[in-house]
């Protein structure tokens, strides 16, 4: 059963297997109160280390978008996970999420930047930031990733392609 607020005029509704109400726009609605939240007062979550908005509730940490999708998504298959549309981790909108493939999610990836191995193993500059070593400087990321394009464009210049396997000999 769906609600809409009359309040914002947004669709509410309760998430089938907790006590938690979900907006549209990404915000839960926790029966408790938190530390930095009132009791009945709307939350998009905090941020955790990946990108990802959380929540807590019962001494457990849920993901915001995956509770947006189980509560207004129809999930057709069990090998189906919640893909964020726009690749921004923390956009929990409804018209942001779907259920896809891992195949769909790799194809939507925002470039060879994101793939897990973009560069020699034994160099230490590039490396440190693929590992999230330097993941908050924003300095050292911005190097990392035009040091990352600039030996993935040289590769594809000398006739090699990555794919999900590694780089292989076009």
């Amino acid at each position: 059963m769906s609600v809409v607020s009359c309040m914002s005029g947004m669709m509410v509704k309760k998430h089938p297997a907790l006590e938690i109400w979900c907006r549209e726009d990404g915000a839960v609605l926790l029966p408790s109160s938190g530390p930095h939240r009132r009791k009945g007062e709307w939350t998009y979550g905090c941020t955790n280390s990946h990108g990802y908005k959380i929540v807590g509730h019962q001494k457990k940490i849920y993901a915001v978008h995956r509770l947006i999708a189980e509560t207004f998504l129809f999930k057709e298959s069990d090998g189906l996970t919640v893909d964020h549309i726009n690749r921004d981790r923390s956009d929990n909108r409804l018209s942001n999420l779907r259920y896809a493939t891992l195949k769909t999610q790799n194809d939507n990836r925002k470039s060879v930047i994101d793939a897990p191995d973009y560069g020699c193993r034994k160099c230490e500059d590039v490396n440190a930031y693929r590992r999230g070593k330097y993941h908050k400087n924003k300095i050292v990321r911005a190097k990392a990733i035009a040091r990352a394009s600039e030996y993935y464009y040289r590769r594809v210049a000398d006739g090699w392609r990555l794919t999900r396997h590694g780089w292989e000999k076009a």
